[in-house]
């Protein structure tokens, strides 16, 4: 049994040293629902949203289809408070309204550090924000008047060390991982692997990743 164990404890090892590098918003995995009505919140791999209305008109009109999201006009605001040092944030989307339609800001302590627009209109484009001052970003928005969210990829330096072997201990039936940057990487039916991590505030992160 004790063999089985320590077995069982080295594959957990082994799972445990990916370092978080980016994370994948992909509106296709909504928790615990997809979004209907304006104010609605939900989660998508793991990170807090809501679609909330564009002052001043307070217009508020989306569509969630399951692969994309539409805003006909409507604002849609992402909670980051969880990831630590983001680095950059892309976002892939078409605007079907005309350059400069779509628009995002991201926030720090409820301050903007930054802003961006879209360059081109009715073709793919990814809109590329680099966090070259270092602001701690907690919150982003991103609002349009007719168009088509694909992704948003948020990507951190993580200060985790890839060398490190993570501190695992048993006591009491209870399994403890000292390393924050570590969790535990499970496999959806699917075949998607995502790592369930905790925030400073309990809350429980799912952060979509590349199987081991």
């Amino acid at each position: 049994m004790k063999s089985l164990l320590k077995t069982g404890l080295c594959l957990i090892c082994l799972l445990f040293i990916t370092n978080l590098s980016s994370q994948t918003i992909s509106f296709v995995n909504p928790v615990p629902s997809a979004p209907s009505l304006c104010n609605d919140t939900w989660t998508e791999s793991g990170v807090p949203q809501q679609l909330v209305p564009i002052p001043p008109s307070l217009s508020c009109s989306f569509d969630y289809s399951g692969g994309d999201l539409w805003l006909f006009p409507a604002r849609l605001v992402l909670d980051l408070s969880s990831f630590a040092n983001i680095s950059r944030i892309e976002i892939e989307l078409i605007d079907w309204c005309g350059i400069g339609c779509t628009t995002a800001e991201f926030f720090e302590s409820g301050s903007t550090v930054g802003s961006l627009a879209n360059t081109t209109t009715s073709t793919s484009e990814t809109m590329i924000y680099n966090n070259t001052n270092g602001d701690a970003i907690d919150e982003m928005y991103i609002q349009g008047f007719e168009n088509q969210l694909f992704e948003i990829r948020i990507f951190s330096n993580s200060t985790c060390n890839d060398a490190a072997d993570p501190e695992i201990a048993i006591e009491d039936g209870d399994i403890y991982l000292e390393d924050a940057c570590n969790g535990v990487i499970l496999t959806s039916p699917n075949g998607t692997c995502y790592r369930i991590r905790v925030d400073d505030n309990g809350a429980l992160i799912t952060e979509q990743l590349a199987c081991p």
